[in-house]
């Protein structure tokens, strides 16, 4: 009997780590969303990070973003509403890439750092 009892502990150490590993991944990923539907904007391609007054949040995101060193545009909601209908954003901040052919990915929420720097470096 002692197989079967050394083989069910082990399958327990590996359940207990994937659930682990996996929790760990939405902690590190929490309030964040993140699209990379293959649609096109009518957007220059570009970096575009769309806020609205008031929110601490988006403020944070924009100081990352300058860190970082990357250009972008901001785009505040009590400027350009068209745009925040036309790009289905309902949650700031919100982070627009678009590639040279027109295709976009975006993110709503503020990431962890790391996964920002590879989101704009690429």
């Amino acid at each position: 009997m002692q197989p079967i009892d050394d083989l069910v502990w082990r399958l327990v150490l590996v359940a207990v780590v994937g659930v682990a590993a996996a929790g760990l991944g939405w902690w590190s990923r929490r309030g964040v969303v993140l699209w990379r539907r293959r649609r096109y904007v009518p957007l220059e391609p570009g970096l575009y990070l769309f806020v609205s007054a008031g929110c601490p949040p988006c403020r944070v995101m924009q100081d990352r973003l300058e860190t970082l060193g990357v250009d972008f545009q901001l785009v505040a909601y009590e400027e350009r509403p068209d745009w925040f209908r036309t790009h289905r954003i309902d949650r700031v901040p919100a982070l627009i890439g678009v590639g040279s052919d027109g295709r976009a990915w975006g993110s709503e929420g503020i990431p962890p750092m790391w996964l920002l720097r590879r989101w704009v470096s690429g």
